[in-house]
């Protein structure tokens, strides 16, 4: 359950920020996220942010004593982190 939610989490940060700059600017609710997908430079710090949210599930889980679940949140965090180093430092 912890590297699910650890997995999606992310996906859901990266739409709430996209949503919350559409309000801002009067665009279409996805239009940030489709600009920033094709823009090289965004993409690794739009994901980074993304994976900030990832903390409030893992302290969440360690709080009530839900390590597994914990560390499966960690493990998908560390995935994510090991695509981002092979896909834009090697």
């Amino acid at each position: 359950m912890g590297f699910v939610l650890g997995v999606v989490c992310p996906v859901i940060a990266l739409i709430v920020i996209s949503i919350v700059y559409s309000f801002n600017s009067d665009k279409a609710p996805l239009y940030f996220l489709q600009e920033a997908m094709q823009t090289k430079g965004l993409q690794a710090g739009l994901i980074k942010l993304s994976l900030i949210f990832n903390l409030v599930p893992f302290f969440l889980f360690m709080r009530k004593n839900n390590y597994r679940h914990g560390y499966g949140v960690l493990g998908a965090t560390l995935i994510y982190a090991f695509i981002l180093v092979l896909n834009y430092v090697v």
